[in-house]
């Protein structure tokens, strides 16, 4: 496949960043910016390029929806019958020519996702590795009670935090500094999690609301009332037009981001529900509750398909494996257990820590997974077999939360201490 590269010059920069990512998945991008031999008439050079390709990636911009040049482009691709992908950078004016096709969203969602969604449409299975700084293991402190909850920025530059405390902070992880200070409710933070653009922020608290959160700002957006206890848990979809909670009323419910509006009601479980998430593509929701279930619900419909029976105590954090086909649960019963999600059935357990299982994470690529325990310690676990792979010690609390950087080779965790701590994966300083 031979892929034009048509945008305004104004998003140049956009542009190259995406041509290297294309290409080293190896696509053949022509882009002019790069492709034009000096001395070489650009319009005859454009018609070549043209020719020779047979896939168009289009960036929509509102520069580029008012070019002339661009859309002579894009017009000779229709005219010959060729493809064209359009891409959003920004919202703007779209020809009605072009408005017919399917277009890939990189302004509402963040990069990585946006360009594991173009791989797709390209019929590209390996899909280039996000290129995040190095970072160094660091403590984050200033907060005066327990951490509860930890997220990772989409690009790994920043981190959320929660707290008992009644404050969320924003980190720069790469000096280990804080950058604002907001939500400060009366009462505690109980989960905290970056939209998918990493532009806003969910939070769920004791004084029984979420609420939305605009990061540059630190000022409120929306707020999500409706659940008669704490709520525990907060969730984006991957498309960020939903939100997800889990709370002490012992219902999850599925919100409207735009509006506030509850859309669903997910109720079934006789205890809290601790841990509420989104299965990767969206159709599915997992619960983990105080009644030692897990269970799994239509989003459609808002009825359980399955129920993930065995655990002695509450299920207090819950995830899905990358690929969608597993969940991992984490209990006060001390371990963590593997489940196949079209049979219900327990594959595996997780034994070692030696006091309750506060949070549970899956890696990016799917093969370990992440525990944290009111032992004092994060353990890091080989899926397929089971076996306890790495130890870290270091928090003097229990650990609230635990996290995985989106690349893998970080972890993020919270505690009792009152502080966050960032870790290399492989327990490197």
């Amino acid at each position: 496949m031979d892929i034009f590269i048509s945008y305004s010059r104004k998003d140049v920069e956009f542009a190259k960043k995406l041509t290297a990512d294309l290409r080293q998945v190896g696509l053949k991008i022509w882009i002019d910016a790069e492709d034009i031999p000096a001395g070489k008439k650009w319009s005859s050079a454009i018609q070549q390029g043209l020719d020779a390709t047979d896939t168009m990636i289009l960036i929509i911009s509102p520069d580029s929806m008012s070019s002339t040049n661009v859309e002579d482009e894009w017009q000779y691709f229709l005219d010959e019958g060729k493809t064209i992908i359009p891409v959003l950078l920004k919202p703007a004016k779209v020809h009605f020519q072009i408005k017919r096709f399917q277009y890939v969203d990189f302004h509402g969602q963040d990069y990585q996702s946006a360009l594991k969604q173009l791989c797709i449409q390209l019929d590209i299975k390996n899909v280039p590795p996000p290129v995040l700084p190095r970072l160094i293991p660091c403590i984050l402190t200033g907060h005066t009670e327990a951490v509860t909850s930890v997220s990772f920025s989409p690009d790994s530059t920043t981190a959320l935090t929660g707290s008992s405390d009644a404050t969320v902070r924003l980190w720069d992880i790469g000096i280990g500094k804080e950058i604002r200070q907001f939500a400060r409710n009366k009462r505690q933070i109980r989960s905290v999690t970056f939209s998918p653009d990493g532009k806003t922020a969910l939070t769920g608290s004791g004084d029984k609301t979420a609420r939305l959160w605009n990061l540059d700002t630190g000022q409120e957006i929306r707020r999500f009332v409706g659940h008669t206890y704490t709520i525990w848990s907060v969730a984006f979809s991957s498309d960020g037009k939903a939100a997800l909670t889990g709370g002490g009323d012992n219902t999850a419910r599925l919100w409207n981001l735009d509006t506030g509006q509850e859309i669903r009601r997910f109720v079934g479980h006789t205890g809290s529900v601790y841990g509420a998430v989104f299965s990767p593509d969206g159709n599915t929701v997992l619960t983990g509750s105080r009644d030692n279930t897990a269970r799994l619900w239509n989003l459609d419909t808002g009825r359980e398909t399955h129920r993930f029976v065995g655990h002695m105590d509450r299920v207090r954090s819950v995830a899905f494996s990358p690929d969608g086909k597993t969940i991992l649960t984490g209990s006060w019963d001390n371990t963590a257990r593997l489940w196949d999600v079209n049979t219900g059935q327990e594959l595996r357990q997780f034994i070692g820590h030696t006091n309750w299982i506060r949070s549970v994470a899956f890696s990016p690529e799917g093969r370990t997974v992440l525990t944290g325990s009111k032992d004092e310690t994060e353990r890091l676990w080989d899926v397929g077999t089971g076996q306890e792979l790495r130890q870290f010690t270091g928090h003097t609390d229990q650990v609230s939360s635990v996290a995985f950087s989106p690349d893998g080779q970080y972890i993020l965790t919270g505690s009792g201490d009152h502080t966050a701590r960032l870790w290399r994966v492989d327990g490197s300083e």
